[in-house]
């Protein structure tokens, strides 16, 4: 064999194990970047199943299972629910003169009380349970109402909760005045104002 056949020998050698790290290198990179993206996947899938709620309404429609986030009914109420956060009381259907707000639905806290009584000419009083920490928009336009009962847990009161109630005179609030004033109250445009110009009871509270 000529000195310069055995060089190409050498040099198609070379290429071949050349190649053959190359696939390789190949192969581990696609393994690990498909391990990559299972991974990913199975996240993306544990994440979903942890969000899903599939709680039930006990309450008196009709029992369905739902996902957390949609809305559900408890009487003349319709709310949000999600375990983690609470819920969201979002309306009112029901033309009671006095309305008890439940503290709890389904073994879940009511924490919040948004848009549900806005525009409800029915409403006079309204008792609010001592696991609400927020108020917002809820009394909008409720003209006829004279009267609402909260706690000491509410501790924030946003903008328009009180507008145009033109007839709210008195609020009973379960703790201290300390505590009433310590509530963080939206007033910019003093849509607030008939809250802060009525006659505050203030009944012992732990």
């Amino acid at each position: 064999m000529s000195k310069k056949n055995s060089t190409n020998d050498k040099r198609v050698q070379k290429q071949k194990k050349a190649d053959l790290k190359k696939r390789r290198e190949n192969i581990a990179v696609f393994t690990t970047l498909g391990i990559c993206i299972a991974l990913i996947l199975l996240l993306v899938v544990l994440i979903i199943v942890r969000n899903v709620d599939w709680d039930t309404d006990d309450g008196d429609t009709t029992t369905t299972s739902v996902t957390a986030g949609e809305t559900l009914t408890h009487g003349d109420f319709t709310y949000y629910k999600n375990k983690e956060e609470g819920i969201g009381i979002l309306s009112y259907k029901g033309n009671a003169e006095r309305v008890v707000i439940p503290s709890e639905i389904d073994g879940v806290e009511v924490k919040y009380v948004w848009d549900a009584f806005r525009n409800n000419e029915s409403v006079k009083e309204v008792v609010i349970p001592n696991t609400v920490i927020e108020l917002d928009g809820c009394f909008e336009g409720c003209k006829n109402l004279t009267k609402v009962t909260f706690y000491n847990s509410v501790s924030i009161i946003y903008e328009n909760t009180f507008k145009d109630c033109e007839k709210l005179s008195n609020v009973v609030f379960y703790g201290s005045k300390q505590q009433y004033q310590l509530i963080q109250l939206y007033d910019g445009t003093g849509s607030n104002a008939k809250l802060l110009s009525a006659t505050v009871s203030y009944e012992p509270y732990n």
